[in-house]
């Protein structure tokens, strides 16, 4: 009961914390989230299904369309507001958390406990809700992955194998980078637990049904994304890096393994380290001496095995790992570290029992201090952030003032050069805040349409003066000042009215035509 009523504060605990770190639109929105909204746009507002999602880190190559699905709902719910994907991100992060409680609670309450409180309370579950993107989402779907798995193994029955096949391929349209893993390591661990073909059968056909939005696209595109996959993969393109010799790639490896299980707590390194080691260490120990129920073992097994699968695939892979091709390994590396607790625990050892509930209190005082540090400068960091959505919509403020209700034209540069971002939020903030749009809205004028049917979102324009009212978004390019120069220059033949440089690295000009003739 005790366990339980912790469990619950941890739990409420946490979600509000999360949502108090993106409070007043506290988040980043950049290129990333600009194009993911659009793109949803283009499904709720335009009615136009899709058959890929995001792009991948080779250019060309797509993830399938679930991401944008997934997130249909709190897009519609919340009329668009970038927010809303943020915190639906952030509920289902929680309920990852509350998914373990409830499905070990019914085996073992300790276990159940630990996994949950840990993976709640874990750096990286906080450092991933502060902003939507679909790697960010991975730990959440490894949560799902290895629960379904887990209960496959312990029961093979044909709706529970379809569905480990269907996790499997979904959260592969979340990262490819991590999810590729999934369906090798659910295939090849379940050989161990049963030789059924219609285990296997249900397994693959759970995974293929996720695959028939790209293979259509394929097959109406000249197979393209396999086109470029199989020139990075031979080595003819190094898009995703150099290759890394085999030493190279140990130290490379090793050094993304340190630093996720420094993410899997807020203890201090120095004592974080000794205390994950040894409670593996004697987790070990424990399933060889067959202490444990067949159920904590076969949990604990499942885990140990998913991360050294884990780590020889990416021994494998010759280039170096980019920083969120592993978010998910911390779903593994946090339940090894957590049930090896438990296993400790159900020993029933005074002495250790009460030094696991010194370890718990210390954990959750030092996730207390972190995140209370976090959330006190939280605001002023978002502030600085020139990318930021509160920021971004201070700068369409501005612009909306000063066109005192008029129709105008609106231009943005970024270091990203497309302008997604602002795209999107004149046609959604526009509306909700000013009542209307502005009459084009580009990174430049006369461009080549880069988002498909973008004129037609925009329905809620007014007449554009006669002196053309023109609004330029300047967010600085410390990296290449030249081309913001350059960029400039586009509108030297323009007049102009009045200028703005915020506190952040934002300018914004406001422009007239100097009385030409339309």
């Amino acid at each position: 009961m005790i366990k339980t009523a912790i469990f619950v504060i941890i739990l409420f605990l946490t979600f509000f914390v999360r949502l108090e770190a993106i409070k007043n639109h506290n988040l980043p929105f950049t290129t990333d989230q600009g194009r993911d909204m659009i793109d949803i746009r283009s499904i709720a507002v335009g009615h136009k299904p899709r058959l890929i999602g995001p792009t991948t880190s080779i250019n060309g190559v797509y993830l399938g369309p679930f991401w944008y699905y997934f997130n249909l709902p709190p897009f519609i719910a919340s009329g668009g507001d970038p927010s809303s994907l943020l915190i639906w991100q952030i509920i289902w992060y929680q309920l990852a958390g509350l998914s373990f409680y409830l499905f070990l609670k019914k085996e073992n309450p300790t276990l159940a406990f630990f996994t949950s409180v840990f993976f709640l309370i874990m750096p990286l579950g906080f450092n991933t809700s502060r902003y939507s993107w679909n790697a960010n989402a991975m730990p959440i779907f490894t949560v799902f992955f290895i629960l379904a798995l887990f209960t496959l193994i312990r029961n093979q029955t044909p709706q529970k194998s379809f569905i480990t096949g269907l996790l499997a391929g979904l959260s592969l349209q979340v990262e490819a980078a991590f999810g590729v893993i999934f369906f090798p390591f659910a295939f090849f661990y379940l050989q161990s637990f049963t030789r059924k073909l219609k285990t296997y059968f249900w397994l693959f056909l759970g995974f293929l049904i996720t695959l028939i939005p790209q293979g259509v696209f394929e097959l109406r595109h000249q197979f393209t994304l396999t086109k470029v996959l199989l020139t990075e993969f031979s080595g003819k393109s190094t898009m995703l890096g150099q290759r890394l010799s085999l030493s190279q790639r140990l130290d490379d490896r090793i050094g993304v393994l340190i630093a996720l299980v420094r993410d899997s707590s807020h203890l201090p390194e120095s004592f974080l380290f000794p205390v994950f080691i040894v409670t593996c260490f004697m987790a070990l120990i424990l399933i060889f001496k067959k202490n444990q129920t067949k159920f904590d073992w076969q949990f604990l097994l499942l885990n140990i095995s998913f991360i050294l699968f884990t780590l020889i695939f990416f021994l494998a892979f010759p280039q170096p790992l980019k920083g969120w091709y592993l978010l998910g390994l911390s779903v593994p590396l946090v339940l090894l570290y957590s049930s090896s607790l438990a296993s400790i625990y159900s020993l029933g050892d005074l002495r250790l029992n009460l030094a696991l509930v010194i370890l718990v209190a210390s954990s959750f005082y030092f996730t207390f201090l972190a995140q209370s540090e976090y959330l006190s400068v939280s605001q002023q960091m978002g502030s600085a952030n020139r990318s930021s959505l509160k920021n971004s919509l201070a700068d369409l403020d501005w612009v909306y003032r000063h066109a005192d209700g008029q129709g105008f034209r609106a231009y943005s540069y970024l270091p990203s050069i497309y302008d997604y971002p602002y795209q999107y939020l004149y046609w959604w903030y526009g509306p909700k805040e000013y009542g209307y749009q502005p009459n084009e809205v580009a990174y430049l004028p006369n461009q080549p349409e880069y988002i498909e049917n973008m004129q037609t979102y925009l329905t809620k324009t007014r007449p554009l003066p006669e002196n053309e009212p023109t609004f330029l978004i300047i967010e600085k390019d410390e990296q290449n000042p030249a081309f913001e120069k350059a960029w400039k220059g586009n509108f030297s033949t323009f007049c102009e009215v009045e200028k703005v440089a915020f506190t952040y690295p934002v300018e914004i000009r406001h422009l007239e035509n100097c009385g030409r003739t339309k």
